[in-house]
C-alpha cells in the first residue's frame, strides 16, 4: 500500500484461491490436533492431496505471471509482490503438511 502498487483483479482472485487452499490445509491440521493420531493416520492422504493442490496452483500462477509480464511489463512491481506472497503461502503449506505428518506419525514423501 505504501508504494501504491495495486494487484490486478486476476492476482487478487489467485491470491484468494491460494489463501483458501492453505486454509483448508490449516483446518485439516486443526482437526488432526483435535481428534488425535488415529484420525490423522486415517486421513493423512488428504493432507497430501491438499499439498499437491497448493504446489500445482503455485506453478500455474507463476506461469501465468510470466505470460502476463510478456504482454504488459508495467505490472512488474505488483507481480513481484504477488509472487512473494504466493511463495510464502506455499511454504506455509509445506509446514502444515509436515505438522500433519508428525501428528499422524508418518512421512508422506
Amino acid at each position: 500500500r505504501e508504494e501504491k502498487t495495486p494487484f490486478t483483479q486476476k492476482q487478487l482472485k489467485d491470491l484468494s484461491t491460494m489463501f483458501e487452499l492453505v486454509n483448508q490445509a490449516y483446518m485439516l491440521m486443526l482437526a488432526f490436533l483435535d481428534k488425535g493420531e488415529h484420525y490423522a493416520k486415517m486421513n493423512i492422504s488428504y493432507a497430501g492431496v491438499l499439498e499437491k493442490q497448493i504446489n500445482e496452483f503455485r506453478d500455474k500462477v507463476f506461469s501465468s505471471v510470466i505470460d502476463e509480464l510478456e504482454k504488459d511489463s508495467s505490472k512488474v512491481k505488483s507481480s513481484f509482490y504477488f509472487n512473494k506472497i504466493i511463495t510464502s503461502c506455499e511454504k506455509i503449506g509445506d509446514i502444515i503438511v509436515n505438522i500433519n505428518e508428525a501428528l499422524a506419525g508418518v512421512n508422506v514423501e
